[in-house]
């Protein structure tokens, strides 16, 4: 009977693996009519950036003046300041990010009917070979990832290149030393998590080939579930789904174990630059050619470039 074939029937082994660039470029139609939304989210992504960039120059500002000046009201308005730049930040953040979902929701359901109507085109040969499950894995999950690189994936890329500029010239204006410092250091970051992602995206692309199995045999139980009744192999289907879950969640706990494994040893270059900066920045404050809130600046930058990259 069919129950005795396994799971292979749902694997394309035979599927070529598509570089970024040419994913984006076959779904760029799809993106087409909604590229205000994309630009507008992407306004709101730089104010945003703009406000972030602004609120270690403010705790530089209490630090060095503010507080040695012994005035409270002058505290209290860069403190007011702040509030407000972190207030303005998470304002525009999270319009940003609902812009670029919606827009993103909106494209995929796009390529979802365009799929769907290719399906329903192939012919009576080629729905009676398939499996029902893996059809409707192609259509409704395999669409659905694409939402990451059309939305947040490339929101977060082009805030992380906003942020690294920004810093850096900010940096390269305040103190050059820092600005050394900063130079070295980041690109080894930026390196390291492009060869990871490398690295990783074997992994993730096994990640999404075992979600579609599930999928399969979940779409293919619900289609003969009469049979399964009749035939009372009920239990069977339950043990064969949780074999697929059971795989999927093994697989899933061992790839963000690796995930999290680099990408924290990534920080380590973090923790290295600061380390650098505080060790001569102690020498630098002691000759009076450095200030401790320029040091605090440093800090706040190293930490607003690093994040984006880890998260």
């Amino acid at each position: 009977m069919w129950w005795d074939q396994s799971d292979d029937q749902f694997e394309d082994t035979d599927a070529a693996t598509l570089p970024a660039r040419e994913i984006f470029r076959r779904i760029f139609p799809f993106i087409r009519p909604y590229w205000k939304l994309f630009v507008i989210a992407l306004g709101l992504s730089l104010a945003g950036v703009l406000f972030v960039l602004i609120q270690p120059l403010i705790l530089r500002q209490i630090i060095d003046k503010d507080i040695p000046s012994g005035q409270f009201g002058n505290v209290l308005r860069s403190g007011l300041w702040y509030l407000g730049t972190m207030a303005g930040s998470a304002f525009v953040a999270f319009f940003a990010h609902w812009l670029a979902q919606k827009a993103g929701v909106f494209a995929v359901n796009d390529l979802k009917g365009k799929l769907f109507g290719h399906l329903l085109e192939l012919g009576l040969p080629v729905l009676e070979n398939e499996p029902t499950g893996k059809l409707v894995s192609r259509v409704e999950s395999d669409p659905q990832r694409i939402i990451a690189l059309t939305s947040t994936m490339t929101q977060q890329i082009l805030l992380s290149l906003g942020m690294l500029v920004g810093a850096l010239i900010i940096l390269a204006t305040v103190d050059w030393r820092l600005f050394v410092v900063a130079g070295t250091v980041l690109p080894m970051i930026v390196l390291g998590a492009v060869l990871m992602f490398k690295f990783l995206r074997p992994y993730y692309r096994e990640e999404r080939a075992r979600y579609a199995k599930v999928t399969g045999v979940v779409a293919e139980f619900v289609k003969a579930a009469p049979v399964l009744q009749i035939f009372n192999r009920l239990r069977w289907a339950h043990q064969r789904l949780d074999d697929r879950v059971s795989d999927y969640n093994q697989f899933s706990r061992r790839l963000a174990f690796k995930n999290y494994g680099i990408f924290r040893g990534l920080m380590f270059f973090e923790v290295l630059a600061t380390v650098l900066v505080l060790w001569n920045g102690a020498h630098w404050i002691g000759r009076g050619t450095m200030t401790v809130g320029t040091l605090v600046l440093f800090a706040q930058y190293l930490a607003q470039i690093a994040w984006p990259i880890y998260m």
